[in-house]
């Protein structure tokens, strides 16, 4: 299995992120790589003032390592730290260990749009090799029962999140809750979205994934998924960065709103990842 890699600001919800990635690392028996980015303007510190945040930095992460090994004792967690814009560093340093997912720890109902690290996130989105996944901290994650929420609706791209979300199941040993979203009064599209929904269905029982098939007739998509999710304490929700309706806005108004507002994690999946992995397999 490959590393999680968790991207960190140094904020609490970052912290509870790396709590999180090394409890699902527990699970799949897997190691967390911590990378920290420092974006500091060159131009107003010093490089001894430089040199002194990255050892105030170093000893923070050897304190955050030291009592997560504690608590998960299997589990590796390594840190880096590198120097650029934040987004291009994530990216180049996912392209070199080729992480299973990454992820960010969030606050609040504006994360995307008022934190430095929010703003760098779509962006982040556009290339980035592995699926991102936002935590918020103070979720629970009950390893006994672990479900995942995985909204369907009658769009392109929706079922482009199948692969990642069997291997995420398969992994940690999830039931699936296959949601089918039916927005429209129109029959066709209704039966569209029926449609993808058992298809769904029938791929993730043709792996020996435990699901469950609900249709949900609903005119706000975003607040029905997130209630759905914590009805049936889900320990994630995958949907895709970009639907095809959304054209180059990899982080559209219903991505947006379940990120912001959804207290579980949420595995955002572009859908180029699962093209690339359908090739490769």
């Amino acid at each position: 299995m490959e590393k999680i890699m968790v991207g960190i600001d140094f904020s609490p919800e970052s912290r509870y992120a790396v709590r999180f990635a090394a409890t699902v690392a527990s699970i799949v028996s897997s190691s967390v790589e911590v990378v920290w980015v420092d974006s500091t303007d060159k131009t107003v510190v010093n490089q001894h003032q430089l040199e002194l945040l990255h050892e105030q930095r170093r000893e923070d992460l050897s304190f955050w390592i030291k009592e997560l090994e504690s608590l998960f004792p299997t589990v590796k967690i390594h840190y880096k730290i590198r120097t650029g814009k934040v987004s291009s560093e994530f990216l180049a340093h996912a392209r070199q260990i080729k992480p299973w997912f990454m992820a960010i720890g969030i606050h609040g109902v504006s994360w995307l749009e008022e934190s430095a690290l929010g703003s760098e996130f779509s962006r982040l989105l556009t290339n980035f090799p592995s699926p991102v996944v936002s935590v918020r901290s103070g979720v629970g994650f009950n390893k006994e029962s672990l479900n995942i929420v995985f909204p369907i609706d009658e769009t392109r791209d929706t079922l482009s999140k199948l692969p990642e979300t069997v291997r995420l199941a398969k992994s940690i040993g999830a039931r699936v809750h296959v949601i089918g979203l039916l927005t429209s009064r129109l029959k066709g599209l209704r039966m569209k979205a029926e449609e993808n929904a058992r298809k769904a269905q029938q791929q993730f029982q043709s792996e020996g994934i435990e699901v469950v098939l609900n249709m949900l007739d609903t005119a706000d998509v975003a607040s029905s998924i997130i209630e759905y999710a914590e009805s049936v304490a889900a320990a994630f929700i995958c949907i895709v960065a970009e639907q095809s309706a959304q054209g180059s806005n990899l982080l559209g108004t219903f991505a947006r709103r379940v990120v912001n507002n959804a207290i579980t994690p949420v595995m955002i999946i572009h859908p180029k990842i699962s093209n690339e992995n359908i090739m490769e397999s």
